[in-house]
Formats: C-alpha cells, sequence, structure tokens
C-alpha cells in the first residue's frame, strides 16, 4: 500500500465520519494531485465512498477497514 492510500484511510477511519477533500488536503502530506488521484483510486476498489448529499465528501467503507487491518497484520 502506498503512503499516500495508508494516510487518506487511516485519516478517514480515526475521524469515522465523511470529510471533504479540502480537509483531507489540509490534513495529509501529499499534495492535493496526489490527495484526489488517490481517492479516485480508493473509490473504484471500494475501499471508500462518496457521501450521498455532499458529493465532495468521502467516507471509509467497511472494505477499506479491513484493508488497513489486513495490511496493518502483514
Amino acid at each position: 500500500m502506498t503512503d499516500a492510500r495508508r494516510s487518506v484511510l487511516e485519516l478517514l477511519e480515526e475521524t469515522d465520519v465523511a470529510l471533504p477533500v479540502a480537509v483531507l488536503d489540509n490534513e495529509l502530506e501529499p499534495p492535493h494531485a496526489t490527495v484526489s488521484r488517490t481517492l479516485t483510486e480508493l473509490e473504484r476498489d471500494g475501499l471508500v465512498e462518496r457521501d450521498e448529499r455532499y458529493e465532495a465528501f468521502y467516507r471509509i467503507t467497511d472494505s477499506g477497514c479491513a484493508y488497513l487491518e489486513e495490511e496493518s497484520v502483514d
């Protein structure tokens, strides 16, 4: 797992709420383009999802939590 993927998933898991891209950008080290690309990949892989009311907000899915847990065991 890349550092960007881990950072995004960990922050979303810690907060346990949907966060806007702007907050993820402010809280994480990678540049905006990396965060945006990572969110697109994570959404495609089913590890995060967009909030149904606010399209620019993302939350971790159960699959994302399981993925994080699995990666921390390895």
